[in-house]
């Protein structure tokens, strides 16, 4: 009888299969570079897959935490996780969101301080009726709303009214406190810097503090 044929077995999808010769038993499967090849490219994409989840999810939260802030939620913050580059960003941004939420509550604080000492001072101004009284009120009440370090006010009789430091170091801001022609009191402030709002306020209780000595004045 004539000896078995030797068969030649293809390569295949999942691994390549080198000539396998079926006269000498079973088929022997060998892995060859290729292969090797294929499941290092599968390994591959599926952390590349992971990783680009996780950037996504990391990205998203960002953009959501932003359009919080946005929108007026100042206590939004970011999930951080790990030590890599995404992580040191959330922790800028929670960090940067904190810092926002902190100095906008200041400013809430001082708002709420100035419309006080605004208060304070226009009642004060009302009911006080006695000279002496109404000109330490006018210069202590414009120092605290104007968040000045001190104030020299004198009065056309030559009267004269300190608050604080008058002579300290710092930008200084001279108000004429009048009453058409008249001139009844001069008032200067001093402070490290005034700012734009500062001036108006400073500016505003000048103009209510020389109503009020007009009216004193009359009556």
């Amino acid at each position: 009888a004539a000896e078995p044929a030797a068969v030649d077995v293809p390569a295949l999808a999942a691994g390549v299969l080198e000539g396998c010769d079926l006269r000498h038993g079973p088929v022997t499967v060998r892995r060859t570079p290729a292969g090797n090849v294929v499941a290092c490219l599968l390994l591959v994409s599926v952390v590349a897959y992971l990783e680009g989840r996780s950037i996504v999810r990391t990205l998203r939260g960002l953009a959501q935490a932003a359009n919080g802030i946005a929108h007026g939620r100042l206590s939004e913050r970011v999930p951080v996780r790990g030590r890599d580059e995404f992580a040191q960003l959330g922790g800028a941004f929670n960090a940067m969101a904190g810092q926002l939420e902190a100095r906008l509550a200041d400013l809430d604080a001082e708002r709420s301080r100035l419309r006080d000492a605004i208060a304070r001072f226009g009642e004060a101004l009302a009911a006080t009726h006695d000279l002496a009284q109404l000109l330490r009120v006018i210069v202590a009440g414009t120092v605290e709303a104007a968040g000045a370090t001190g104030a020299r006010l004198t009065a056309a009789d030559g009267t004269v009214v300190v608050t604080g430091d008058p002579d300290a170091a710092g930008e200084r801001l001279r108000l004429e406190l009048s009453a058409g022609a008249d001139r009844l009191a001069t008032m200067e402030l001093v402070a490290t810097a005034f700012g734009d709002e500062q001036r108006k306020i400073a500016a505003s209780l000048a103009t209510h503090a020389a109503i009020a000595l007009d009216n004193e004045r009359l009556h």
